[in-house]
């Protein structure tokens, strides 16, 4: 009976026989010398083996110190699901390494996913994708992008932290999209960075991490760490990406695959600003507008602002009421709110702190402003992400905004 066992790492290659007598051949130059046991038959067939596997690898192990990805033509991708991750930023992403690879005629990326645990992981919009790996797999990543949704905290776990800060030590550059910033910053990878998020959980992530330097983008790459506020911005993001990587030519095949010849850069805005869409950012209104969502905690008088436009009052509030059909006082008090609704829906920060960082004088007067609003109190808001109402609508979800603030890490 002839046995052949094959050990392969880095393209190496062991092979073994034994015959029905119990005699022993290598197939590798120098192994017989190497591994005197060939030649004792009566030695465990188990034991061999593992012998034999061990003498193997000791030969290469100096050479099994460089990283793996070195040897590869591509690049190898991980992308980490969290629980209902945002799906409208993953498609744009995995379709552009398919048409990259497809334009390039070879093989540029390979992507796997990833849960924490492996297996079904579930979007915000109810589709499943199955996750070929978790974070206890044993994959060697040179990219690695972090996808989650409206929770931005829960799934930060302490086992998904410690695998982030190891693919980094590693050399693998890490992306955080949309709220996916919030596990670089929770690894350590954010400091002495400039980050950005998606704007709506923004509020959270300063008051969660206020020496981190965030601001409203729609992507940073840095050598090593990449922010990307989600959505279509990810589509801008991968395409400078591969623009850097591998030429204009090959990003600008991909564009125009996508329909999409006018690429933002990531140093482009998140949203429009008050008024018309094309507006100058640096007009009256947009710059007031800017003064209001920076200073939420302690509010402005319209005359501050004003006086800091270095505008006549009675200018500027004919100016904004012409370009955003409101008042300045009632604009700034609607910004302050959907700030506070902004931290209701993302986090579990308490009613009281929210009003004081929203700038209410107490959490009766937050109350009140905010039920004349938007026809519920804030309680009310909040619990209307529960797991009950949520199964209103989408029964089939179990996961919940709910839930996960029980979740300890």
């Amino acid at each position: 009976m002839a046995l052949s066992v094959s050990l392969n790492r880095r393209d190496v290659v062991v092979q073994r026989s034994i015959s029905h007598q119990g005699s022993l051949a290598a197939s590798s130059p120098n192994t017989e010398q190497s591994c005197p046991v060939f030649h004792q038959p009566h030695l465990h067939f188990a034991t061999i083996m593992i012998l034999i596997a061990s003498s193997a690898f000791e030969r290469i192990e100096k050479d099994m110190q460089q990283p793996v990805h070195q040897a590869r033509e591509y690049r190898e991708v991980g992308i980490f699901l969290a629980p209902q991750f945002a799906l409208y930023g993953l498609v744009p992403l995995i379709e552009v390494f398919r048409v990259a690879n497809q334009n390039s005629g070879k093989r540029l990326f390979n992507w796997t996913f990833i849960s924490e645990n492996g297996g079904p992981i579930e979007s915000g919009a109810g589709l499943t994708i199955t996750a070929d790996a978790s974070v206890y797999s044993d994959f060697h990543f040179d990219l690695v992008f972090i996808f989650s949704g409206n929770d931005a905290t829960s799934y930060l776990s302490k086992r998904l932290v410690s695998w982030i800060r190891k693919l980094h030590a590693h050399g693998a550059t890490i992306g955080g999209i949309d709220t996916g910033a919030f596990a670089l910053a929770e690894a350590g990878l954010l400091k002495d960075r400039r980050a950005t998020c998606h704007w709506e959980a923004m509020p959270l992530f300063m008051e969660r991490y206020p020496d981190i330097d965030i601001v409203e983008r729609r992507f940073i790459i840095d050598p090593s760490v990449i922010t990307c506020a989600g959505g279509i911005a990810v589509l801008d993001m991968i395409l400078d990406y591969i623009e850097r990587e591998y030429g204009p030519v090959l990003a600008r095949h991909i564009s125009n695959g996508f329909v999409y010849p006018n690429q933002v850069r990531g140093d482009g805005p998140q949203r429009t600003a008050a008024g018309n869409p094309g507006q100058n950012i640096r007009d009256p209104v947009s710059q007031a507008v800017k003064m209001m969502e920076a200073n939420t905690e302690s509010p402005l008088s319209v005359q501050e602002i004003a006086n800091q436009l270095g505008q006549l009052r009675r200018n500027l509030e004919r100016v904004f009421r012409k370009k955003t059909q409101s008042s300045i006082a009632s604009y700034y008090m609607r910004v302050r709110l959907e700030r506070a609704r902004e931290m209701l829906f993302y986090s579990d920060v308490s009613i009281s702190e929210i009003s004081l960082v929203c700038g209410f004088s107490s959490p009766a007067v937050f109350t009140r402003t905010f039920s004349a609003n938007f026809g519920q109190p804030p309680s009310g808001f909040r619990a209307s992400y529960s797991a009950i109402e949520m199964a209103r609508f989408r029964p089939h979800v179990t996961w919940s905004l709910s839930e996960s603030r029980s979740y300890k890490r």
